[in-house]
């Protein structure tokens, strides 16, 4: 998986692609939809491969996801409060539900991540440690409360546009963000300890 990072600016609303380029790119002009999918193709991307497992299948997954909004790209209408990046996660979230059909590649568990290591006690190891077992139990979520806590602390998605993606209620968001936020306390618990 790739590493997870707190949302950044460039996962805001500031970083939607421009008016301009959008308002091309439904004409159908080859340059603007290019720069559309450069524009955000990464964190969809990042969004599949975290939800899917790592694999050729996730550059799959990406190419349905940006064909599907090709196709619907001249019809997508731009709301005050909608996004475009929302609208890209739930093609994606629409596509990983219809994937968990299918057996997902397995993950490691985050017992298997060393507590100890003599052989590198510096503060980026203990740092790369404690990452790779974050991402270890966050592949370990439930679907719904694996999306639910990538759209918000990797996408920076509000409760609202989450909801938006996943087709479900801001309560219900809530619901999976806080159960998310608790099983991973407790899968990384004894990792916190080891570190104080």
């Amino acid at each position: 998986m790739d590493r997870i990072e707190p949302h950044s600016p460039a996962s805001r609303a500031g970083s939607e692609v421009d008016p301009a380029t959008l308002a091309r790119a439904q004409q159908g002009d080859a340059t603007a939809v290019e720069r559309f999918v450069r524009h955000y193709e990464r964190p969809v991307f990042a969004f599949l491969s975290r939800m899917a497992g790592r694999g050729p299948h996730v550059e799959d997954l990406a190419q349905e996801v940006f064909l599907r909004a090709y196709r619907a790209l001249p019809n997508f209408e731009r709301r005050e409060n909608t996004r475009v990046s929302t609208w890209l996660f739930s093609i994606a979230w629409r596509l990983c539900i219809d994937r968990s059909r299918k057996p997902r590649p397995p993950l490691l568990s985050v017992e298997s991540v060393p507590l100890r290591s003599a052989a590198c006690p510096d503060q980026d190891h203990r740092r790369s440690r404690i990452a790779s077992a974050l991402e270890l139990a966050v592949g370990e979520l439930p679907r719904e409360q694996r999306a639910a806590f990538l759209l918000a602390e990797c996408h920076g998605l509000t409760t609202a546009e989450i909801a938006q993606v996943t087709d479900t209620t801001r309560a219900t968001v809530k619901t999976r963000l806080f159960r998310a936020r608790a099983r991973l306390k407790r899968s990384l618990r004894a990792i916190w300890e080891e570190e104080r």
